[in-house]
């Protein structure tokens, strides 16, 4: 218990400290020079990770020592309940969402260097837009959660049969949901990222025959590119595990009842804990790969 406390209180301060250092970096730079794409996309990812940082960790501290037992009484712990039982859901998802879009940012200025199609105005929208497609996705989780009593204790819980009437229907969402905001924009970072990095690195730095302002571009691309695969790549191992269970134990039937994996509380700790690490490690990896963030 005390070790679990511990793991989590050090991914708060490690997350807290990292991602308001990039939003900082990015938000005081005087001359706008750091005002691209990338790193207003970098930004959201920033925002993103604090969401998960300050809804979801400090839930699991809770659970850890008091179960799921909800302490918060009136119209504010009504209120509460139904926050988190959708808001924790959002950061993970804007994360996913907002790979694909450096993706997409990053495969434009390597395939359409002359006209970049994706300019400050036009992320803006797509980024608003990536937000409000997420929250209205899980509006139905606000919806449902509710603070009920189960004998004389009472917890904030999500009640399925409010909006999705059966068991099964519920996971048929679940199913849905997963593709939708998870493998679907995963898929396509991945598609866009391959193909960039293909170009990319096949690509020789020019010598004396190309202007010198080429050899910079395509080098400052190639860091970039190693910096955002680096950074999708940790988030992938990260929540991986979480992945696995939902595959494995919402997805995959057992005609031998429950899976190991689903019922196992180390398992549990331990897909949580490696999730919820990426939002800690993701900053400092800007911070080593770009001087401009540790400049800033």
């Amino acid at each position: 218990m005390a070790l679990q406390t511990s793991a989590y209180g050090i991914l708060i301060l490690l997350s807290l400290a990292g991602n308001s250092l990039i939003i900082a970096a990015v938000a005081r730079n005087t001359n706008k020079r750091m005002r691209t794409v990338s790193n207003i996309l970098i930004v959201n990812l920033c925002v993103a990770d604090l969401i998960v940082t300050l809804c979801n960790m400090p839930g699991k501290i809770a659970q850890i020592h008091i179960g799921q037992i909800w302490l918060v009484k009136g119209m504010f712990g009504y209120v509460l309940c139904k926050v988190m039982g959708f808001v924790p859901y959002i950061g993970a998802t804007v994360s996913a969402h907002s790979f694909a879009l450096l993706s997409i940012d990053r495969f434009a200025a390597v395939f359409f260097p002359i006209k970049r199609p994706i300019t400050g105005k036009v992320v803006t929208v797509l980024i608003t837009l990536t937000w409000i497609f997420v929250f209205g996705f899980y509006f139905v989780y606000l919806h449902s959660s509710e603070v009920e009593q189960y004998q004389n204790i009472t917890k904030c819980s999500l009640n399925i049969t409010k909006v999705f009437h059966t068991e099964e229907n519920f996971n048929r969402f679940v199913c849905a949901e997963f593709f939708v905001v998870t493998v679907i924009p995963l898929f396509i970072s991945a598609v866009l990222y391959t193909a960039t990095m293909v170009k990319l690195f096949k690509r020789r730095i020019p010598g004396m025959v190309t202007p010198a302002n080429a050899s910079y571009t395509l080098r400052v691309n190639r860091r970039i590119m190693k910096m955002l695969v680096t950074v999708y790549a940790v988030f992938f191992l990260c929540w991986c595990p979480s992945w696995i269970w939902v595959i494995t134990c919402l997805f995959v039937p057992s005609p031998h009842g429950k899976r190991a994996i689903c019922t196992s509380t180390q398992y549990h700790i331990f897909r949580f804990i490696a999730a919820y690490s990426n939002s800690a490690i993701t900053p400092y990896l800007y911070l080593i790969f770009s001087e401009n963030y540790r400049r800033g």
